[in-house]
């Protein structure tokens, strides 16, 4: 079950108490933001939609590129996610997978293991409650994932619950939501993934392979898939960016340079109405904040033929081939 999308239950004013009008924020979200709030015992907070001015304006601009700093300095960073977990035992198998229940690692072992053989009802059913959160909107969008990159370990996801369904660890704080880290969370999904990737079969094999591009935490993945070599991340962050949701293209400039701590920017009104192309504007900023290319005879397909995100992704300078285990 899905939230309503209906709007206009709260009333909004600017910081003067004048101007009031009508919230354009879903009253259900608001609702939930407003309880969490209350939790903590919060007076204010910041919602992007009614905080950053939507018409075009050098305003705009600045709070767009200063995003990085609303992210990293808050305190209580959260995200709606509107699927609702409708069982107890949903409830239960998400709660064990956060207390690391479902992957072990031996000391000789590449891989994480699953605790649970992957044709078993325990890690079919931790697959199913992934799957049910991977086709969350939450993360398909791409102002979303510049807020949780930004805020680290200190952003927290609420999920929904069916009334009577209880939290039995202590990861519920409010009444009806599931409060969970997403850090850990992303850590022991793609724990999990990995897992199960490599003992299932090849339809569900694929389906992980989708998941971790979603979930995926990038040390973990990193550190099981690249011999823990340490890569510059733009990259990684470019092609994360370009696979969610953006009303306005060139939007992809400002999340991409607040989530890269990319000091040189570019105006993103000014390169729209100049002509230039979002990824030569990408590239561009890639090269101009100290990020090198290294001259890689191993790329099979030409430049021309290959999307910025891509070409990075395979001509980005290591900036230390050393494992941990050299150093």
């Amino acid at each position: 079950m899905l939230e309503c999308n209906q709007a206009g239950k709260y009333r909004i004013t600017d910081a003067r108490g004048e101007n009031i009008r009508l919230s354009k924020v879903r009253d259900e979200a608001l609702s939930r933001v407003i309880r969490y709030a209350m939790h903590h015992k919060i007076s204010r907070f910041w919602i992007d939609q009614e905080c950053i001015p939507q018409n075009e304006s050098r305003e705009k601009q600045v709070a767009m590129d200063s995003m990085d700093l609303v992210y990293r300095h808050s305190r209580y960073p959260v995200g709606l996610l509107a699927i609702k977990l409708e069982s107890q035992h949903e409830v239960d198998t998400l709660q064990e997978l956060l207390m690391g229940r479902f992957v072990f690692q031996s000391d000789k072992e590449e891989y994480t293991k699953v605790a649970y053989p992957a044709c078993s009802q325990a890690s079919l059913a931790m697959f199913r409650v992934l799957g049910r959160l991977y086709a969350d909107r939450w993360w398909t969008r791409a102002w979303i994932f510049q807020e949780e990159y930004l805020s680290s370990t200190n952003m927290h996801l609420l999920i929904r619950c069916k009334p009577g369904v209880e939290a039995k660890y202590k990861f519920g704080i409010l009444r009806g939501e599931l409060c969970v880290n997403a850090a850990d969370f992303r850590e022991q999904a793609t724990l999990f993934l990995l897992a199960f990737k490599q003992e299932t079969d090849h339809k569900l094999s694929k389906k992980c392979a989708k998941m971790l591009k979603r979930f995926g935490k990038y040390n973990v993945q990193y550190h099981f898939q690249h011999d823990a070599r340490r890569k510059a991340m733009s990259p990684r962050v470019f092609a994360d960016i370009q696979r969610r949701g953006l009303e306005q293209p060139f939007d992809h400039l400002p999340i991409a340079a607040n989530s890269c701590d990319y000091a040189l920017r570019f105006v993103s009104q000014q390169m729209l109405t100049r002509g230039f192309s979002v990824g030569l504007c990408l590239l561009a900023m890639f090269l101009l904040n100290g990020e090198i290319l290294r001259n890689a005879r191993d790329i099979k397909k030409s430049p021309t033929e290959m999307d910025v995100c891509n070409y990075l992704k395979d001509a980005d300078f290591m900036k230390s081939l050393y494992t941990d285990k050299d150093s």
